[in-house]
C-alpha cells in the first residue's frame, strides 16, 4: 500500500449518497482519476480496459454474513453453513 501514497485512492465517503454506484467508480478508474482497493468479487468479471494486481501487504478483513432473523430459507441455511465451515477450515 505504501507504493500508492501519491495516488488518488478511493476512500469510502462519509456520506453514502456521495457514492452513486460501483459503475461510477469503475468509470473514474478507467479515466485514470482514481484507483481503488476492492475485494476480488467486485472485480470479476473486469472491464477489458482495466487490470488488477493482488495487494499482499494489507491486513485481512472481517466479512459478515447477515440475513433476516425470521428467515427459514434452506438456501440461506446452506450458505450460513458453508460460511461457517470455511471459517472453521481456515482457523
Amino acid at each position: 500500500m505504501s507504493d500508492l501514497d501519491a495516488e488518488t485512492l478511493h476512500r469510502k465517503p462519509d456520506d453514502p449518497r456521495e457514492m452513486r454506484s460501483m459503475a461510477e467508480l469503475v468509470h473514474l478508474i478507467a479515466l485514470g482519476r482514481k484507483i481503488a482497493v476492492l475485494p476480488r468479487v467486485l472485480t470479476t468479471p473486469l472491464r477489458d480496459d482495466l487490470t488488477t494486481i493482488p495487494v499482499t501487504d494489507l491486513d485481512p478483513v472481517t466479512l459478515l454474513l447477515a440475513w433476516p432473523a425470521h428467515a427459514t430459507s434452506r438456501s440461506v441455511a446452506a450458505l450460513a453453513g458453508a460460511a461457517t465451515s470455511a471459517v472453521s477450515a481456515h482457523a
